[in-house]
């Protein structure tokens, strides 16, 4: 059983490539995003990917973002 879900105003990287995802164990973690991957920014202004295994406390600097301001529709099965 699934559900869909709406996001408004997301970011999007704007290149395909390694980001820094640290956390307690491993400082040096890096996760791979790609330009069609859907990110929120949290209060503490690391980034929440939605698409694929959901993954939190990405850091990315206002550079390496676009903001789109439309809604996409997400599926979780």
């Amino acid at each position: 059983m699934g559900y869909s879900y709406e996001i408004k105003n997301y970011y999007k990287v704007k290149e395909d490539g390694s980001y820094p995802w640290p956390c307690q164990m491993d400082k040096d973690r890096t996760i791979e995003l790609f330009t069609d991957d859907v990110l929120v920014k949290q209060e503490n202004g690391t980034y929440i990917k939605h698409t694929g295994l959901c993954c939190f406390g990405i850091i990315l600097t206002p550079k390496q973002v676009k903001r789109v301001k439309e809604k996409t529709v997400l599926q979780i099965i």
